[in-house]
């Protein structure tokens, strides 16, 4: 994942007029490696980290860790960046530039994975500032 964002800063820098396959091909390689690191990332500390209790959701708590829903959840955030990136290739193409109806198709598209939101775990950032910790908090600040 890692040597694929330096080929991309790389490519960015040496070679600015990609063609649209390649620009497409890289962002479709970096949303599958992306998603693909985060739920083996998630099976992996899934037995290490049923065990983590946090107080609230994300990691800005020193003392925190990110749990095995989290890291689920972020999961589901992947796929709908993936889905909104190549949503927005489309859009861009010569053959939806110009038809209004395939847009919104494609927007629709777009925003089907929401359909699935309900099968991926949600962790609320309110539970960041609002199950005890002290509302004055720099904590609390960066979640509200």
């Amino acid at each position: 994942l890692l040597l694929w964002l330096a080929m991309g800063a790389v490519l960015l820098i040496c070679a600015p007029q990609l063609s649209t396959a390649a620009c497409v091909g890289y962002d479709v390689v970096l949303g599958v490696l992306g998603t693909a690191a985060t739920f083996t990332a998630a099976a992996d500390f899934r037995a290490a980290h049923a065990r983590v209790s946090n107080s609230g959701s994300g990691t800005l708590d020193a003392s925190a860790t990110v749990t095995h829903s989290e890291m689920t959840e972020h999961g589901f955030y992947q796929l709908l960046n993936l889905a909104q990136i190549l949503s927005l290739h489309a859009m861009g193409s010569p053959v939806a530039v110009n038809r209004l109806w395939l847009r919104a198709a494609l927007l629709l598209l777009a925003t089907c994975p929401w359909l699935a939101r309900g099968l991926f775990p949600v962790n609320r950032f309110s539970a960041n500032y609002t199950q005890g910790q002290d509302a004055r908090s720099l904590l609390s600040w960066l979640y509200f």
